[in-house]
């Protein structure tokens, strides 16, 4: 890492950019560790962008795309360019964008606020494009899966079930994708003192309007339901997962501000976050208080018993 900084922006620029791509090309190959691996391509790109600037990180992504499609051919590199090359730029200009005072405009739950609604944004246009031209994805994934041999009628229902939430998850996958690619990156910025953002003590507010998001995918899918439409189905479906996560940050933050009272504070939070992540269930609770939150105040409340 120390090595890496002694080289020129542009020689960091580049090296950045073929790491990345070489990363992707060849990580999900490694026996037992690859697919693990795989989903951190990102944190090059993210390391000179979040130490230089959000141009040098374009053109290290830029560099990526291509020479993904030279590596991995033009599908890959199509789908790098369409989803993670832009949202990548969005999220880069985000964290580093400051206002006429020198400070940074938006905090981190702002961040992931706003790109939450892209995420939605661009799964909402792939659905709305499929419907148009009259393709019907469920239909070929059905047909695909049928041909696994399944034992109970039950799992079958199961597996038609998850298919219909596969927008929404891979919404999720790639907010996670990204969000940890960046939160590694800057940490080992951090590490070695060359980060260009700093923390900040507003770092964790967040927008309150993703209660009224999720309240609208519940109606939605209560819709379908009575229609029996499954295409506004997988519309509420994509709104619930993608608007979790925006709640889990609340969720989170009040938690932390609960537990910081306590003596081991920290520690209780880490094992809760480790928990939460583990055995999924005690992330309805996270989200549940995320919900909760524009109504009772409860950050404002526990921050207000620590002044």
């Amino acid at each position: 890492m120390p090595y890496f900084f002694q080289l020129s922006a542009m020689m960091q620029i580049i090296a950045t950019g073929v790491c990345s791509a070489a990363w992707s090309a060849f990580a999900p190959h490694i026996p037992l560790v690859g697919i693990f691996l795989a989903p951190f391509f990102l944190i090059p790109l993210f390391l000179v962008s979040f130490s230089q600037n959000k141009g040098a990180g374009a053109l290290a992504a830029f560099i990526s795309g291509c020479l993904t499609f030279l590596l991995s051919g033009p599908l890959p590199a199509l789908a790098f360019f369409i989803i993670y090359f832009t949202l990548f730029l969005y999220l880069s200009f985000l964290f580093l964008q400051k206002d006429e005072k020198g400070i940074f405009r938006y905090s981190l739950g702002d961040i992931l606020s706003k790109l939450s609604s892209l995420v939605l944004i661009i799964i909402s246009a792939g659905l709305v494009i499929l419907r148009m031209q009259n393709i019907d994805w469920q239909v070929s994934l059905e047909e695909q899966m049928s041909q696994i041999p399944l034992s109970t009628s039950d799992l079958k229902s199961l597996i038609h079930q998850l298919i219909t939430w596969l927008p929404g998850l891979l919404g999720v996958s790639i907010l996670g994708t990204l969000t940890l690619n960046a939160y590694i990156a800057q940490i080992l910025l951090e590490k070695h003192q060359r980060q260009v953002r700093t923390r900040q003590a507003l770092d964790w507010d967040s927008p309150l309007y993703w209660d009224i998001i999720f309240i609208m995918g519940l109606m939605l899918w209560l819709l379908a339901e009575f229609w029996q439409t499954h295409s506004i189905m997988v519309f509420a479906k994509a709104i619930l997962s993608i608007a979790c996560l925006p709640l889990i940050f609340i969720g989170f933050r009040i938690c932390y501000l609960q537990l910081r009272q306590q003596a081991s504070g920290k520690m209780w939070f880490f094992l809760l976050t480790i928990v939460s992540f583990l055995l999924v269930w005690p992330l309805v609770f996270i989200v549940i208080l995320g919900l909760i939150e524009p109504w009772y105040g409860l950050t404002q409340y526990y921050a207000s018993k620590q002044e």
